[in-house]
């Protein structure tokens, strides 16, 4: 993904909720030390909402100096307050007929504050959201990325059967968008030794047929490997507990 963001191509990643998708995207981006927004489209209720979120992450990032002559261009004039309990900034539009209008000048504002040697990053989570938050909206999104080149969108969607209609559908918008990955469990072998190495400190030979038995229950989940893995290392270290630690761990795992 690293060097995918180091061209000019677009990221699509797919996996099921709790894979670890987003942590995979943050840490990529991280890496790259370029400027970044990140936004979940789950909790964006409108177009015109969706418009005041990403001003609301770009104020995260430049300072009202380098883009207030960018906003006093909008064709709709947001009102933009301090929010003194979070130390942040807050955006919104008077209520407009579609919001259309106000979302083409945000986007526009996060291609002008970007530069070809500090190319912005947008991350777009649960993408496929898309579909419901505005009547064509991925016409309408499309055709304003398009003309950008000074950014990279990395889209996450949790529904595949959404995200691959929106990306590999012919006649859709976003068809062959950017590169499309889809995210897998992690093979067996791999995550046996891995949680084998973590666990070999606290629990010694013992780590190896501990590790089996916590990957047969999650069947290679990451996040429930995650959780009950780390229920057990605390166990063992903490408790000294060693017999039978995966079943005193599960019900505290599942109730966690």
């Amino acid at each position: 993904m690293e060097q995918k963001l180091n061209s000019e191509n677009h990221v699509i990643l797919i996996s099921p909720r709790r894979f670890g998708k987003s942590s995979l995207v943050m840490k990529a981006v991280k890496n790259s030390h370029r400027p970044f927004i990140m936004l979940n489209l789950q909790k964006v209720v409108s177009v015109q909402d969706l418009a005041s979120n990403l001003l609301k992450e770009v104020f995260k990032l430049y300072t009202w100096e380098k883009i207030k002559h960018l906003i006093s261009h909008f064709r709709i004039v947001p009102t933009i307050t301090t929010n003194p309990m979070t130390d942040g900034v807050d955006v919104s539009f008077q209520p407009s007929t579609d919001g259309f209008v106000e979302l083409e000048d945000a986007m526009k504002t996060i291609e002008k504050v970007s530069t070809p040697d500090k190319r912005l990053i947008v991350v777009l989570d649960e993408f496929q959201e898309i579909v419901s938050i505005g009547k064509s909206l991925d016409k309408q999104m499309r055709a304003i990325m398009q003309l950008q080149h000074n950014i990279n969108y990395i889209l996450l969607g949790s529904q595949e059967s959404m995200m691959t209609e929106i990306f590999e559908r012919k006649k859709s918008p976003f068809y062959h968008f950017g590169s499309l990955m889809r995210l897998k469990k992690i093979p067996f072998d791999d995550f046996l030794s891995y949680i084998d190495e973590q666990l070999r400190p606290v629990l010694g030979t013992d780590a190896a047929e501990v590790a089996t038995q916590i990957l047969t229950i999650t069947e290679c989940h990451p996040y429930y490997t995650q959780q009950l893995a780390s229920q057990v290392w605390e166990l063992a270290c903490y408790e000294h507990i060693h017999d039978n630690v995966v079943e005193v761990a599960r019900p505290v795992e599942r109730h966690s």
